[in-house]
């Protein structure tokens, strides 16, 4: 709302475009626009990171594929406990 209405300020006060056609095509699609443009950019840097990329560990030296998640150990079946 606030770009919307700087837009609509800037327009009316400092243009001097005082019409009721100047105002909502500053209001509503000018600033509706750049608004659009914000929320896209903020959200895109602040909201909806990229995860970070895990490494994988190397492979143990019994076969064993390596975990994604470091630290894990894989759960043992009762024939092994």
């Amino acid at each position: 709302m606030v770009i919307e209405n700087g837009t609509l300020w800037i327009s009316h006060y400092t243009l001097g475009f005082d019409s009721a056609l100047a105002d909502n095509i500053a209001k509503n699609v000018i600033g509706l626009g750049l608004g659009t443009m914000f929320r896209f950019i903020s959200f895109r840097t602040w909201v909806f990171r990229a995860l970070p990329q895990l490494e994988e560990p190397a492979a143990e030296a019994e076969g064993e594929p390596a975990l994604a998640l470091a630290g894990h150990q894989p759960a043992q079946s009762a024939a092994e406990a």
